[in-house]
């Protein structure tokens, strides 16, 4: 699920307005990027402070968020993506503009995360002096792999004598599509360091070889249950 953040303040020559007066949108945006991370870390079980760094003496105090109900490993936020306005280093940032995507396997999760989040985001853009604008751009449900094919590729690797690993992937997979038209799959191989989207991304040769046997074994298997299925 993805939204537009938007934060509006003033712009104001960065020399002569000073700091007690100013409105300034990217200050709210970086506090909103810190909270994100922070928050998504205790909704995914890893920790993080949840205080909201910004609130500072106009708020009474940094503002605590409470324990979410929900949350795992598969939980994930992410602020990708910031545009500054007027983007001058002698002006004060009067409008700072954020895309935030949450990805969960538990589609209540996100409900409940940005829910907390934007609340907490529009008391300390109101104690700063800003506005909060919030548009959302796309939701996408989570799009469950075909029983059938997850068993025939677990069993292919057990008895190609590795450890068998069931993961939930976060990104984006041309088998979610696929999946509105056929049962779909997906098998991963190991990549170093888990990079991705990253120029260190990296297979060891081996761990092809291993995932192209393992693949081959599995469409053999699936085709051979398949035609035994459909004989008269």
């Amino acid at each position: 699920r993805s939204s537009d953040v938007r934060f509006v303040g003033r712009a104001d020559h960065a020399g002569t307005m000073p700091m007690d007066r100013r409105r300034d949108a990217l200050v709210g945006a970086a506090e909103f990027i810190a909270l994100t991370h922070e928050l998504a870390r205790r909704y995914a079980g890893a920790g993080g402070s949840g205080t909201w760094p910004g609130a500072g003496p106009a708020a009474n105090g940094p503002e605590r968020l409470p324990a979410p109900a929900g949350g795992g490993a598969g939980f994930v936020a992410t602020v990708g993506q910031v545009h500054v306005h007027p983007n001058a280093s002698n002006v004060v940032p009067g409008r700072a503009d954020l895309v935030l995507e949450v990805r969960s396997l538990d589609v209540d999760d996100i409900r409940r995360f940005e829910a907390e989040l934007l609340a907490a985001a529009g008391r300390a853009a109101e104690a700063r002096g800003l506005r909060l604008e919030v548009e959302a751009l796309t939701e996408a449900a989570p799009t469950p792999c075909a029983p059938l094919i997850v068993d025939t590729f677990r069993e292919a690797v057990a008895r190609r004598g590795y450890r068998v690993i069931e993961l939930a992937s976060g990104a984006g997979h041309d088998a979610a599509q696929m999946a509105r038209l056929c049962p779909s799959g997906m098998l991963f191989v190991c990549c170093k360091d888990g990079a991705s989207h990253h120029p260190d991304e990296w297979v060891a040769p081996e761990d092809m070889v291993a995932g192209a046997e393992v693949f081959l074994e599995a469409v053999l298997e699936l085709d051979g249950r398949l035609a035994a299925a459909v004989r008269p």
